[in-house]
């Protein structure tokens, strides 16, 4: 039922308008997605300056500089040795399902917001 909170009547009719167009299921996790990380905005995270936000593949390909970054942003001292087990073998290895061209440009949207926003966060960070 986690999934359910926060969503909204517009939501629902968001979902609803793509839904009712047939889409595959990996359309509809993708549209998921957005609707999801929509929230960091709708919820004002995007304007904290107590909130950092990450991204997984940068993490998983540069592990010292993004969580080293995680710990000097919360006040704590960074040790190589937390990252030693984080590897990116996962990453791009495998070409992405097939989406619905209109929830593609939606990801791409969402996806281009959340890069903007870390990309300042990362111009203000220690």
């Amino acid at each position: 039922r986690w999934r359910s909170i926060n969503i909204t009547d517009q939501d629902v009719a968001f979902i609803d308008a793509h839904l009712g167009r047939g889409l595959s299921e990996q359309s509809a996790r993708a549209l998921i997605w957005t609707l999801r990380n929509g929230f960091f905005f709708r919820r004002g995270l995007d304007r904290r300056q107590d909130v950092l936000l990450l991204n997984y593949e940068d993490l998983v390909r540069d592990p010292v500089s993004v969580v080293g970054r995680a710990y000097r942003f919360v006040g704590l001292e960074f040790r190589q040795s937390y990252v030693a087990g984080v590897f990116a073998s996962s990453v791009g290895k495998q070409r992405g399902p097939a989406i619905d061209p209109e929830v593609e440009r939606l990801c791409a949207e969402m996806q281009r917001r959340l890069d903007d926003c870390r990309q300042l966060s990362l111009s203000k960070s220690p």
